[in-house]
């Protein structure tokens, strides 16, 4: 079952590596700027952002900046997430074979197992959001180059503890809630899928906003727009700066990300359990 998911997250990953690199620019073009008398725009948004790159002659590709390291990031935590998920797992399971966990228990494991495989990704994690963040910016400024292994570490594996508890068990429970109301069909987990994304884009974002700061910020404050002590003066400073309402900004990129990242894996576990079952 682990070489599946590490196929699926591949996958997937490469699938909606476009809107992931669209939302890691929204969360840094945003950065000292928030969305303050914006309005519904939340600051500068993703389509504002991808239409100057095509402008200015990058292309398409600019969309599949930093794929390797994401890859890279996306395996490493996977390696660590699941495997320490398989062992939480089979500790606090009941004996009896027909008993099982609770979807919050499962939810809960699967956000302490996250915290394993943050901890292994960070490194290549920082390298991909420099790889991005780099991107469009005068050389003078740029940071791809510096080492910075665990910077942004704190929010980073916050980010992925809630995601993962807060993804899994809503969308267990509401594909269960659809399954008994509908039956066995695949736009149950789709209607699951959305519903999970919401919930769990919803609480991480902020997180996710911080994380992307911090890990592009370099030791060299000239470098810097905004400079940051670390996690609460980060969140400080965006608040007094920005507005609370910036901790969103790329809100709507950051929940089309997650939703087409969650389908496409759950599609992909399905099919590659198929054809183990075939073989």
């Amino acid at each position: 079952m682990n070489s599946i998911s590490l196929k699926a997250g591949v996958l997937s990953t490469i699938i909606s590596h476009p809107l992931d690199f669209l939302k890691l620019k929204t969360f840094l073009i945003n950065e000292g700027i928030g969305v303050q008398g914006k309005g519904l725009n939340m600051g500068y948004n993703s389509a504002t952002i991808f239409d100057n790159f095509l402008n200015r002659g990058y292309g398409t590709r600019v969309l599949y900046t930093g794929l390797f390291s994401s890859l890279v990031s996306r395996v490493s935590f996977l390696l660590g997430r699941n495997n320490t998920y398989k062992y939480l797992y089979d500790q606090y399971k009941p004996k009896k074979t027909s008993n099982d966990l609770l979807y919050l228990e499962k939810g809960i494991i699967s956000g302490l197992a996250s915290l394993v495989g943050s901890l292994m990704s960070n490194p290549a994690m920082v390298h991909y959001v420099k790889r991005v963040g780099d991107i469009g910016r005068n050389v003078k400024y740029t940071r791809t180059n510096e080492i910075s292994l665990f910077r942004g570490l704190i929010p980073y594996s916050l980010r992925m503890f809630l995601l993962n508890a807060f993804l899994i068990w809503p969308y267990n429970s509401a594909n269960e809630k659809l399954y008994v109301t509908f039956g066995e069909v695949f736009t149950n987990r789709i209607f699951a899928a959305l519903y999970a994304a919401a919930i769990g884009a919803f609480i991480t974002i902020p997180v996710d906003n911080i994380r992307t700061r911090l890990q592009y910020q370099s030791a060299n404050a000239i470098k810097n727009r905004m400079n940051y002590k670390g996690f609460f003066d980060c969140i400080n400073k965006i608040y007094i700066n920005e507005g609370i309402f910036s901790f969103y900004a790329g809100a709507q990129i950051s929940y089309l990300q997650l939703v087409v990242y969650t389908l496409s894996t759950i599609y992909l576990c399905d099919l590659f359990v198929e054809q183990e079952k075939r073989k």
